[in-house]
């Protein structure tokens, strides 16, 4: 049986043909969330305040990936209070890729960026990513710093310098997910992850593209509320099996269109 996402409010003051496109771009901001209750009020209230002192056109559409908690409420109660704010539902939990592949597919920005609903970025730094939207496809946000223990910072830098390995690619944190896409960069290629590889993965399709892709500096910050799960082993084992199998995909001739 298909598992389809509800709506519950669409963005209406953010059109794409209003005058403040015309004169901007028009930015979609996703936010996955998962175990986070506590957390999605702040990450949107947030976001919402920087889109909006950009002058920039905006929606922000935030993901509710089946939580089992009142995650789904505070987005429900978010879209009904800001007419810029779009609430979509899993009624079961599909994962971070999965969550990430329908706010694209709701999106309408011009550039498409993510930002989790964990609070672990703050989106006030939004700013830092789109002063480079006239030089980049692909804007990655990399963390300054790690706060949530040695464990994750020891295991992203050996995730990071094994993608570096296989994908001869530059970058220093594929795994932060603070990002901005143009919106035909995400079109390059078709995506085979539905997992949290997925991020990693439309980076290295645009790198391999030949796009236009840079990281900019960016700190984090420790998670306070609600429960991650990407050290889950099963999330750890899905990571490498996803970075393996695109691996072999690229030797294996070009990525289909």
């Amino acid at each position: 049986m298909e598992t389809r996402a509800t709506a519950t409010e669409k963005p209406r003051d953010s059109s794409p043909g209003s005058s403040a496109v015309d004169r901007h771009i028009f930015v979609s901001f996703v936010s996955p969330a998962y175990h986070d209750q506590d957390n999605i009020a702040r990450v949107v209230s947030r976001g919402v305040k920087a889109l909006r002192a950009t002058g920039h056109a905006f929606e922000w559409i935030i993901v509710n990936d089946g939580s089992p908690d009142r995650t789904g409420a505070e987005a429900d109660a978010l879209a009904a209070s800001n007419e810029s704010v779009m609430a979509l539902h899993h009624p079961v939990n599909l994962g971070h890729g999965a969550a990430l592949d329908t706010g694209i597919g709701a999106a309408r920005g011009q550039w498409i960026g993510f930002c989790d609903g964990d609070d672990q970025y703050d989106p006030r730094d939004i700013t830092m990513l789109l002063r480079h939207c006239d030089s980049a496809d692909v804007i990655i946000g990399r963390r300054t710093n790690y706060p949530n223990g040695a464990a994750r910072a020891m295991l992203s830098w050996a995730f990071n310098a094994m993608l570096r390995w296989l994908f001869d690619a530059p970058y220093r944190d594929l795994g932060c997910a603070f990002k901005m896409f143009r919106r035909d960069a995400l079109c390059v290629c078709g995506l085979s992850s539905r997992g949290i590889f997925m991020q990693c993965e439309m980076a290295l399709r645009a790198h391999r593209a030949g796009l236009r892709v840079i990281e900019v500096p960016i700190p984090s910050y420790p998670r306070t509320a609600g429960q991650s799960s990407s050290l889950r082993m099963k999330n750890v084992i899905a990571l490498v099996k996803d970075a393996l199998s695109l691996f072999r995909e690229f030797h294996h001739g070009p990525c289909a269109p």
